[in-house]
């Protein structure tokens, strides 16, 4: 799952690409074939990433991120949904601009929805729409460290070089009870680099490899994402009975959907529906709606 970083939006907080920005031959679908296992849609994931070309003068991410809220107000108790559109454009030269725009908030359910309406229909946090150039040079996060393109770019291409050089960069680690495992920490820096970083295909497809080679994954099944497509839903699990999904097109390698569930909290609290991914030669505006 994508970690946050105080202060800052769009693709470095923490969709298919247009026909521009990947070219891939379709590659048969392993859900065809029964029994689908984790490593078998991991490793076709990672054939297709390797097989990827891409060129175009700015690597932008342009997703849907969502966020559970709890609201208990004038008597009522629901959850609303509040979702926001997230972008970013980066140069091979550094210059990186971020853009986003706050869409309505909308009740988690239909039960969440009567008590929403006797509230009033509050919206809450709705940010307007903005484009701003980013002056830094970590314009991602991996690891929770930031990292310019070119580093991004660096990473190995093999795939137990990229494990070890993903253990490496995370924080030293302390025996603390119910702390996530070196593993299950990785695997959270490899759900980021599929879904939103410049990484080089060859990178990315050892970054399946090494995925499908890790226990504790499993595939979920065949499903449709909420703007129609269709991928496999892959499982990793987290602390406290956390479970951290992604839904991914296997034909083209996209990653597109990443949550997070957590025991206790209706839905899904936390989310991103990446609806573009690659590289482009459009230039950076003000995020439309979705």
């Amino acid at each position: 799952m994508e970690r946050l970083r105080p202060g800052r939006h769009g693709c470095r907080r923490r969709g298919r690409c247009d026909a521009g920005l990947r070219t891939v031959s379709p590659a048969p679908d392993p859900t065809t074939v029964e029994p689908m296992s984790a490593q078998t849609v991991l490793l076709t994931a990672a054939e297709q990433a390797e097989a990827a070309t891409a060129t175009g003068k700015y690597w932008h991410v342009r997703k849907l991120q969502k966020r559970a809220i709890h609201m208990l107000r004038n008597g009522q108790d629901y959850w609303l949904v509040s979702q926001q559109v997230n972008e970013q454009w980066a140069r091979p030269d550094g210059q990186t601009w971020m853009g986003s725009r706050g869409l309505d908030s909308v009740p988690m359910s239909a039960k969440d929805g009567v008590a929403w309406r006797k509230d009033g229909k509050p919206n809450g946090e709705r940010l307007p729409a903005r484009l701003e150039k980013d002056s830094g040079t970590d314009a991602f996060l991996l690891c929770d460290k930031g990292m310019s393109l070119k580093q991004v770019q660096a990473l190995p291409t093999d795939p137990a070089a990229l494990k070890n050089t993903l253990s490496r960069m995370l924080p030293p680690e302390k025996p603390v009870p119910g702390s996530l495992s070196r593993d299950q920490l990785v695997q959270g820096c490899l759900t980021d680099l599929l879904s939103h970083l410049p990484a080089q295909p060859k990178v990315r497809a050892a970054a399946y490899r090494v995925l499908a080679a890790m226990p504790g994954v499993t595939v979920g099944g065949k499903v449709t994402d909420e703007r129609g497509r269709k991928g496999v839903e892959v499982r990793t699990k987290g602390r406290g009975g956390t479970a951290d999904k992604m839904i991914i097109d296997t034909r083209s390698s996209l990653v597109l959907v990443t949550s997070r569930t957590v025991p206790g909290i209706p839905g899904v609290p936390a989310g991103q529906v990446y609806l573009q991914v690659g590289w482009t030669d459009a230039g950076p505006k003000v995020p439309a709606l979705p």
